[in-house]
């Protein structure tokens, strides 16, 4: 879950899956419907700026671990 300041006093809150990760920047996919997906990039200066704010659920977290394992 990111939550982000959309500017003038509004904020959007994402929710999804880290999609990629380069040296600058990271790209969350967010499923909006079972046939669109919204793709929101977000560069780490926004972190340390606190201009997005992350929060994963651990056993989701856990359940996408378990996953990645059993695949192998």
């Amino acid at each position: 879950m990111l939550k982000s300041n959309g500017g003038r006093r509004r904020t959007v809150i994402h929710e999804g899956y880290l999609e990629n990760c380069s040296s600058n920047v990271f790209t969350v996919c967010c499923p909006v419907s079972p046939t669109y997906n919204e793709h929101v990039c977000f560069s780490y200066i926004d972190l340390l700026t606190k201009v997005v704010e992350i929060a994963y659920d651990d056993d989701g977290l856990e359940r996408l671990l378990q996953q990645t394992e059993d695949s192998r």
